[in-house]
């Protein structure tokens, strides 16, 4: 099995249905502010026009499917995954005009240059064993003026629970040797940070725009299932002698503890999307003064 074929598989059971609904669902009951990212996200692209061709790569479950009629009303979108079984949610959806769905490798897509006006990457290029593989792909495929959204988590999100897993993981023999964000390992590969500085290594400007939020509990359950919904992206950075189980029982006792003192447990997020660009959406002004045009 490739390195490709094992980040798939993790990606897969990262986004199992009962896993995301419950991601989903703690999003809506404790988010602080409560926020729809996905709109946010695409509202980020100020410079839309409305009949742009869109590749959505990593499309999973159409999050972006459903809100591309409202952004690009005359444009076309192209859904691409990895996976059929991700996919084939999009079979349960209305088809739209341009709308087809493709199954591929993002370090490989299997479209002309300078075929796109915009490139989303949203929640998925962390997953890749190859990013700047996938960002070479992406940017042959968009169009001189084309951009690419990119959303993605900081590796400083949920600071909390990287207190509480160095905790834990000392209490089971294993501490931390180093200053590693150990919650977030899983985002390494392209965070709001690393996704900066990978991006404008082949794109002439990138712009970061930052979500700060809030995860708010007042009961240890919701917490301890949203752990519990990311252990597929979380498990395989354990110390070999730690066990998920064995994790998850000293969290949940940490969390109880916490939240039996304080009445409430506050977890501080900082989610974003990076956009990228040669010469059009928001870098079509500097870039026209610049050349001297």
């Amino acid at each position: 099995m490739t390195q490709l074929d094992q980040r798939i598989r993790l990606r897969q059971s990262y986004l199992a249905p009962e896993a995301f609904h419950t991601r989903e669902q703690t999003d809506e009951l404790y988010a602080v502010p409560h926020v729809n990212f996905p709109e946010w996200v695409l509202s980020r692209h100020t410079q839309r026009r409305g009949d742009e061709r869109v590749l959505d790569i990593g499309a999973a479950y159409g999050v972006y499917y459903q809100l591309a009629p409202r952004f690009f009303p005359n444009g076309a979108y192209y859904p691409a995954e990895w996976s059929t079984n991700l996919l084939s949610s999009f079979h349960q959806q209305p088809a739209t005009p341009g709308c087809c769905g493709l199954v591929g490798s993002p370090a490989k897509l299997p479209f002309a240059a300078d075929t796109f006006d915009v490139v989303l990457a949203n929640d998925m290029l962390y997953h890749l064993p190859d990013v700047a593989a996938a960002i070479n792909e992406v940017h042959r495929v968009l169009k001189p003026t084309g951009v690419l959204i990119a959303a993605t988590h900081s590796r400083f999100t949920m600071a909390e629970f990287d207190t509480l897993t160095r905790r834990t993981l000392t209490l089971l023999g294993h501490p931390p040797a180093d200053n590693t964000s150990h919650f977030g390992l899983f985002l390494q590969n392209f965070d709001l940070e690393v996704g900066s500085i990978l991006l404008a290594r082949k794109f002439r400007a990138v712009m970061r725009h930052d979500m700060p939020g809030t995860l708010v509990f007042k009961e240890a359950k919701p917490v301890i299932d949203f752990l519990n919904s990311s252990r597929a992206a979380r498990e395989p950075y354990l110390p070999e002698a730690v066990q998920w189980e064995d994790f998850i029982a000293v969290m949940a006792d940490q969390v109880r503890r916490l939240i039996s003192h304080f009445g409430e447990l506050t977890i501080n997020r900082l989610s974003g999307v990076l956009l990228a660009a040669d010469s059009g959406s928001f870098a079509k002004d500097y870039f026209d003064i610049l050349d001297g045009r």
